[in-house]
């Protein structure tokens, strides 16, 4: 696995799920957010059922986190620590060199989805050019995390089921 990538989920859980209206409005959540703000990486990560621990929910293009194999409390990589901290980590010009592939991350950005002051998982973009997500476009990021976020934790701490308005962008 590349050390910038989350675990994709296998062919036997994407079909589990593709039938799933909450998975669907997770995925339409990224494409919409990709047609809005461009990035080719990007991963959702909310917290397990009953654990405190991050799993990848929803992705765009590989999925991305960064330092994946390192363990903190709340799970593995960079997300995690994002989570623990409560805090946005955006890298705007990640220099990687040539010994990463043609294509490296040069955009990095790990923002926590954070709602009633609690943190309920963690949005990751990624983009081969540099400074990708600044300004207004950090602005429509987040913009959109509080209504994923507001949906999330509708659905996964108040038990409420019904796909309400799917539609993100204005």
């Amino acid at each position: 696995m590349n050390s910038t990538s989350a675990p994709q989920l296998s062919d036997t859980q994407r079909v589990n799920t593709v039938n799933d209206p909450w998975i669907r409005i997770l995925d339409q959540f990224m494409d919409e957010l990709n047609d809005t703000v461009e990035f080719e990486s990007g991963s959702l990560f909310l917290f397990e059922d009953g654990t405190e621990s991050l799993k990848e929910a929803a992705s765009k293009g590989d999925g991305i986190d960064f330092i994946s194999s390192v363990s903190f409390p709340m799970g593995l990589g960079l997300s995690a620590w994002v989570a623990q901290k409560g805090k946005m980590v955006y890298l705007p010009d990640i220099h990687r060199g040539s010994r990463h592939g043609l294509n490296p991350v040069r955009s990095y950005l790990s923002l926590p989805l954070e709602i009633h002051n609690r943190i309920i998982g963690v949005l990751n973009l990624g983009h081969t050019v540099p400074d990708a997500f600044s300004n207004c476009k950090l602005k429509k990021i987040q913009d959109l995390s509080k209504e994923i976020s507001r949906k999330i934790y509708n659905r996964m701490y108040l038990g409420f089921n019904s796909d309400d308005s799917t539609d993100f962008v204005d």
